[in-house]
């Protein structure tokens, strides 16, 4: 399965960065937005969905197509709790005047509950389409490949989620 994951994250990306070229990140330009996520991890004893969770970015343009963003994240089952704090860069296209597909790969700090070694290196490339609902706001669905490493093991989680984006003015 985890094969299966990363080929599909990768085919996307590469299917993302071949498209028409998007004016949609402008030099300047900026978005926030917050929304549901899960998680499903996956290691060698038993594959966990995590179904309660949430993301919250802001995106700020740095040239045409490409933006740097921050994302932080919270997921929540049973007593466990694992929160994320990332940056990275987020790529876009332009497939539709309505759709804008996008691929990112964010790098930072994931944080559980579990005890001591509860500081995680995180790696997240990823990616989704932002569907225009007037001028200053979208829909963002959005499909992302984790690894999580701590203390020298890795686990690979893949995420699912949904977020209402914010365009902010250029100024």
């Amino acid at each position: 399965m985890r094969i299966r994951t990363v080929v599909s994250v990768f085919a996307v990306a590469m299917v993302l960065m071949v498209a028409r070229p998007a004016l949609a990140q402008d030099k300047g330009a900026a978005n926030v937005s917050f929304g549901y996520s899960n998680l499903t991890m996956f290691n060698d004893i038993a594959n966990e969905t995590i179904n309660a969770g949430w993301t919250a970015s802001v995106g700020a343009g740095v040239a045409n197509k490409t933006a740097i963003v921050g994302e932080i994240g919270g997921h929540y089952d049973s007593g466990f709790k694992f929160h994320t704090f990332q940056a990275g860069v987020r790529m876009s296209a332009k497939g539709s005047p309505t759709a804008t597909p996008f691929f990112q790969v964010l790098t930072g700090l994931g944080h559980d509950n579990t005890g001591i070694a509860a500081n995680s290196w995180t790696l997240q490339p990823g990616g989704g389409v932002d569907v225009k609902i007037n001028d200053k706001a979208a829909f963002r669905g959005q499909v992302d490949w984790m690894l999580i490493r701590n203390s020298g093991v890795n686990t690979n989680s893949l995420g699912f989620g949904g977020s209402i984006v914010i365009n902010l003015p250029k100024k």
